[in-house]
């Protein structure tokens, strides 16, 4: 298949009216094109290293954007491309490229996934895999719980996140694990996030000197990989949605019509289906009506495109 160049697809976006948004890589192509189309808007998501001359990863979306940039004329086409990157570790080395807002979009948080971790979202996984109806979790003392519980077991991840990011910004720092680190040992090894925690105080300081507050959610989706934030709050959220049953049938939530008359193999807080991880993790990213994905698609409705 024929890589087209940068010039070429602004050509075509603007004859098909059909605008393009430029990504790093595959997990994105889909994320963005589902994304626009929610919002009914017609777009074609291109990764970058389908582009020629180009390779994949931020800082090729970041220089095609640049190229784009240097076209004659191209003020007029800014509703036609648009890149977007992920923030990832770039803001704390300093490079957010400057004079590039009107064609790329840096985006809030380390990467997409990470913009799922909220309430909204712990609620609408409990309905979307159990039998719990709305009305048990309207007054969100269910989601409060469990909400607080997640982030009571926040620390090793914060911690190992600090770590992947001091080595992200020097490399000279000798380092236990890095940002290429697989998810599962991130969460699951106890050697490796033993060695991390050892060095918690260090870590504290060097967290002090970016303004970086471990008690802010914000901030822990701003420095985590968005895969090990979005695979350790699908891991521990599975675990409390299973633990549901029993503080319904111990009136520690707001308890369901059968458990309240003793038919507590009823609950409707039970499970649906076997959820396993990877099914709640597709589920958690499809969720595109969540309010923190706002920005990104009052980005993409500001694109022109062919009704």
């Amino acid at each position: 298949m024929r890589r087209y160049t940068i010039q070429e697809i602004l050509n075509t976006a603007i004859i098909r009216e059909t605008p393009c948004i430029i990504v790093e890589g595959e997990d994105d192509v889909k994320f963005y094109s589902e994304l626009s189309e929610h919002i009914n808007k017609k777009t074609n998501v291109l990764a970058v290293e389908n582009i020629f001359g180009y390779s994949e990863g931020c800082f090729s979306v970041i220089k095609a954007i640049e190229d784009l940039n240097n076209i004659n004329n191209i003020s007029q086409y800014y509703q036609y491309m648009l890149g977007i990157v992920d923030r990832d570790s770039r803001y704390y080395r300093n490079e957010i490229p400057e004079d590039l807002e009107d064609l790329l979009l840096i985006l809030n948080f380390y990467s997409y996934e990470s913009h799922f971790i909220s309430q909204e979202t712990i609620k609408k996984a409990i309905l979307h895999i159990t039998h719990a109806t709305p009305s048990l979790l309207d007054d969100y003392s269910c989601v409060n719980l469990i909400d607080s519980k997640l982030m009571g077991e926040i620390d090793h991840l914060y911690y190992c996140s600090l770590e992947a990011l001091r080595y992200a910004c020097d490399p000279t720092y000798e380092s236990v694990l890095g940002y290429s680190t697989a998810p599962g040992a991130v969460i699951n090894n106890t050697l490796l996030i033993e060695k991390v925690l050892a060095k918690k105080h260090e870590l504290d300081e060097y967290a002090h000197q970016l303004g970086i507050q471990k008690d802010e959610i914000n901030s822990i989706k701003c420095i985590a990989k968005g895969k090990w934030l979005v695979q350790w709050f699908a891991q521990n959220l599975l675990n409390e949605i299973k633990s549901l049953t029993v503080l319904c049938k111990d009136n520690h939530i707001q308890k369901c019509q059968f458990c309240d008359n003793g038919k507590t193999d009823k609950c409707l807080y039970k499970l649906s289906t076997n959820y396993q991880i990877s099914h709640l993790i597709d589920i958690i990213l499809r969720m595109y009506d969540e309010p923190s994905l706002m920005y990104i698609k009052n980005r993409i409705s500001m694109l022109k495109a062919r009704l």
